[in-house]
Parts: structure tokens; sequence; C-alpha cells
């Protein structure tokens, strides 16, 4: 995926014998999971080298990515080189826009694939639990409960539509995660942790560079964090997320807060700058907890309150100034 390479090199990348390495590669060009790049003289001379990368029309894979307020839909090739986009826009998640989901992905394919490449996979990130043991989605506050009246009802209702893919679903904290330690700044990182502030709360927590999911697949779920204010006892969910911040500030100016009015609001009303920079200390509290229980010093801050900007991470940075050793908090640039 990154660099044409030849034979010798992949043997020597994997750990396998030249012949082990040939086999699998006659394998995969036999099967166009691959296919020959270039063929070069070394030197001009001899033997011709051979170099080897991905076929990008092997396949596609269909992103699709279900936010609070809008789901997001990506096709790429083989290669992951986006060939398109398109969003829409959605307050709740009912059967109806399921298949409005997948009608849509289907005509972003029709428009975008001239050759008739087959889609064979797809994965479809949902901000709720996915039970990593059936595949499940376990009930979100954002979709209708007829939702889970059918068993595996979002699966199969693309399945239906792509016969030939294999339908992935996946909570989109784990996904953000992987994205991390793939192109971002969990890259090359042993242990670290990437927390995520938006609309809800979560994340995802590596260990010995892989993505640690728990037993069912729920670990990462950082807004079950309990906190006291001196008042309530409540998941830090609710006194954190840009949810419940809108909900105060609307307590705060009398009318409804949009996300867009939150941010101008911490910027020019002061009672509404003291909210969230408050909320910044339950972080950083929150990240004291993480880093002391996994003794872990490497978190990624992610989601839309990061736009709060830079007094906002520095109280989250102050803030979490308890662990035994000084964390490293960064902002995720991805």
């Amino acid at each position: 995926r990154n660099k044409p390479c030849s034979g010798t090199e992949i043997a020597h990348e994997l750990l396998l014998s030249h012949a082990t390495a040939s086999s699998i590669i006659k394998q995969l060009l036999e099967i166009n999971v691959i296919k020959i790049d270039e063929t070069k003289s070394i030197c001009g001379l001899g033997r011709k080298r051979v170099l080897y990368v991905l076929n990008p029309d092997y396949s596609l894979i269909l992103g699709i990515n279900i936010s609070n307020l809008h789901a997001s839909i990506s096709l790429m090739d083989f290669s992951q080189k986006i060939i398109a986009t398109t969003d829409l826009q959605i307050e709740k998640y009912s059967k109806s826009t399921i298949y409005d989901l997948a009608l849509v992905s289907s005509k972003l394919l029709i428009e975008n694939n001239k050759n008739n490449v087959p889609v064979k996979s797809v994965v479809i990130a949902l901000p709720g639990r996915v039970n990593q043991k059936t595949g499940e989605l376990v009930l979100s506050s954002q979709f209708d409960k007829e939702l889970f009246s059918e068993s595996h009802f979002i699966q199969k209702t693309f399945e239906k539509l792509f016969k030939d893919a294999t339908v992935t679903l996946e909570n989109d904290n784990n996904i953000m995660t992987y994205g991390e330690i793939y192109n971002g700044a969990l890259k090359d990182v042993t242990n670290g942790v990437y927390f995520n502030i938006d609309y809800g709360v979560g994340g995802g927590i590596v260990l010995n560079k892989q993505i640690f999911l728990g037993d069912m697949g729920f670990a990462g779920e950082f807004g079950l964090i309990k906190h006291y204010d001196g008042k309530v006892y409540d998941h830090i969910d609710e006194f954190i997320s840009l949810r419940i911040l809108r909900e105060k500030a609307r307590e705060i100016v009398g009318h409804k807060v949009s996300r867009d009015e939150l941010f101008e609001l911490y910027n020019s009303n002061e009672e509404v700058r003291n909210l969230v920079l408050e909320s910044a200390k339950v972080v950083g509290n929150a990240l004291v907890q993480i880093g002391d229980v996994y003794d872990i010093n490497k978190f990624v801050l992610s989601g839309r309150a990061t736009n709060f900007g830079k007094d906002y991470i520095d109280q989250i940075i102050k803030s979490s100034s308890g662990l035994i050793n000084q964390p490293e908090i960064i902002v995720s640039k991805i």
C-alpha cells in the first residue's frame, strides 16, 4: 500500500523465506489482489527486478460513518484512495433512514464505478456499542427502538444490496482509534489512549500497540467514568459532552443553543466560558484515573470539543497533573 515492493523486500519485511514469499505472491497475482507495477533492470544488467503493488481494481471499499446529525459515505479503492464522498443530514435513525443510507450508498457506487469493480467490504461506524461476539448493535439513544426489533437489521439491509461484500459494524471510536494507530498520533506508540469529546464521550485504549476491545468489544466507553461535582454523582458524559454543555448553556442564556452558538458563547459569555472550563477540569481528572489504572502517559484528545481552543486544552493539562508522571496530551490532527 505504501510503495511498490520487490519479492525480496516482501520476504525480508515479513520474515519469510524467498520460496514462501514467491508462492504467496503467485497466488495473489492469480486472484488479482496485487499486480506487477514495473520491471526494472538493476544497473541495466542481469535479471530484472519485478515490483508489486496492491491492485486498486481488485475491489472497492464502502465506508459509512454515522454520527448524531449526519452520515458521511466514502467510496475507496483497494489501495484506500478515496474516489467519492457524500453526506446526509439525519436527525434520528430509524428503519427508513437506514434504507435511505443504503440506497444513497448504492447510487454513489453506480455513479463512480465505470469499470464495474465489485464492492467486497462495507464498514459501518456507529455511535453505539457493537457486540464483538454477535456483531449486533446495542441500543443507543440516537436510534429508534424499532431498529432493534429485527436482529441484525442494519447489517442485513446492506448485505441484500451489496451481495458480494462483507458488512462489518464497528463502534465509531474504535474506528477512530485505528485511524490514530495507523495514520495519527498513536502510530508507533506502545501504550496510549484516544479520548473523544463530542456529542457523547468515548475513546479507545491501545496496549502493546494493539487496540484493547474487552470481552464484548465495549472497552473505551470513557463517558461511563463517574464524577461528583459536590451536588451530583453521575457519568462524566453528563458533565463534559457537547450535548450537556448545550443544555446548560440554554439555562444560562434562556434559549436553545446550537453547537456553533455554543462555541460563540464560549468566547463572548463569561458564564458559559466558565461552564466549559469547569468541564475541562473533569476531563483532566478522568485522564488521571485512566492513566493511573493503566499506567499510560500518552493521550490523544479529539472531537469537536477541542475547538474550544488553547485555554480549554490547557485547563485539561493542568487538571491532569495528578498523574505520577505528567502525561503527554496532544490534540488529534486527523
